[in-house]
């Protein structure tokens, strides 16, 4: 990796936001460790022990863990846990019957495409507007 070698618009963007949390004093906090792991352990759980639940027990489970991580209300990650959990049934549910093929694999797969582009457009979805607002504000 080099130093010549960056993206300089996520740069600004990371530094836009960086002024407007200092600005606006804002103290940004790293996620609560302890909880998302009790989160973590939760959606794990929920998986293995599907029949115990309740069926929107691992989507809830997911994006739990998901807000916690992100700083985020948990139902903003609701598309994303569908999807994750969506995929882990589907192998699982292969996997009882006639175990999973690569068509099978290739349906996980897209499933998780779906699953994780929707967390990062929700994660990002801030620093998209702060991005917007910074080039507003240069027009």
């Amino acid at each position: 990796m080099s130093l010549r070698q960056f993206d300089p618009d996520r740069v600004a963007t990371l530094e836009t936001q960086m002024w407007c949390s200092y600005y606006d004093k804002e103290r940004h906090r790293l996620f609560n460790v302890p909880q998302a792991a009790k989160l973590e352990l939760e959606w794990w759980i929920v998986h293995r022990q599907r029949a115990a639940h309740e069926p929107d027990d691992l989507e809830t489970a997911l994006a739990a863990l998901a807000g916690e991580i992100y700083q985020m209300p948990a139902d903003r990650f609701r598309e994303h846990a569908k999807y994750r959990a969506a995929a882990m049934i589907l192998r699982d549910d292969l996997s009882l019957e006639n175990g999973v093929s690569e068509a099978d694999w290739q349906k996980i797969n897209r499933l998780l495409l779906l699953s994780w582009r929707s967390l990062w457009e929700t994660a990002n979805a801030s620093a998209v507007q702060v991005k917007a607002r910074a080039e507003r504000s240069v027009r």
